[in-house]
């Protein structure tokens, strides 16, 4: 059985933009992008699905704890070991005026997961998987007169546009996959941030895709 670990944030989690109560905010399991990915992959494949609610790639959340990617990173690859390839999404936490981080820093957070990947199997004895970076759906134009108004801005908005570029440089660098998520998801829910049902489907069948075409390449 091979495994993929996909390490994002709410939308790798599954929170649904339409929820009206909090028993329906997750998403149920087959629409969520990583149940369809492995109903894609086939029964060989087993996808390992950690996504968390306001995950950021490095930084600290003043109000709520456990958010670092980077802290919990390494437990969680070596929980999942052993693994094929680890598929990254994050950043879209990282864009709140909260961390104040330029999209620059952002990038820095993801290249820092991508290397400790290496760093950790290696000293481990174990192959090193291989890495997929997916830039994350940028936010929407209106995030700020919808439900997470105040929580992004307009800087938000600008600086989520700058990761596709900037992720897809570190990764040809490191000889990584990439996939823009902006490219193939389509309209966000309502609250300019979450993936739609649809946007789940697509995003899966990208994926897909791009795993089969870093298969033929290695």
């Amino acid at each position: 059985m091979r495994q993929i670990l996909c390490y994002g944030d709410s939308n790798t989690w599954g929170h649904n933009p339409d929820y009206t109560c909090m028993e329906d905010l997750r998403y149920p399991y087959e629409v969520r992008w990583t149940s369809r990915l492995e109903a894609l992959l086939g029964e060989d494949y087993r996808v390992l699905a950690q996504g968390l609610c306001s995950r950021t790639t490095c930084f600290d959340d003043p109000v709520e704890e456990g958010k670092n990617g980077m802290t919990f990173y390494p437990v969680c690859l070596e929980s999942a070991m052993p693994v094929e390839l680890v598929v990254f999404m994050l950043g879209t936490n990282d864009v709140r005026p909260l961390f104040h981080a330029p999209a620059e820093e952002i990038l820095r957070g993801m290249e820092r997961l991508g290397v400790l990947t290496e760093r950790i199997c290696r000293e481990s004895g174990r192959k090193v998987p291989e890495i997929l970076i997916v830039a994350p759906a940028a936010v929407g134009e209106q995030v700020e007169e919808r439900e997470f108004a105040g929580v992004y801005d307009r800087t938000s908005v600008e600086k989520s546009r700058k990761l596709p570029a900037l992720y897809q440089a570190v990764a040809d660098r490191h000889g990584w996959g990439f996939l823009n998520a902006s490219d193939v998801v389509g309209e966000l829910g309502k609250d300019c941030v979450h993936l739609t049902p649809s946007g789940h489907l697509k995003l899966a069948e990208a994926v897909y895709e791009k795993i089969k075409e870093m298969r033929e390449l290695h």
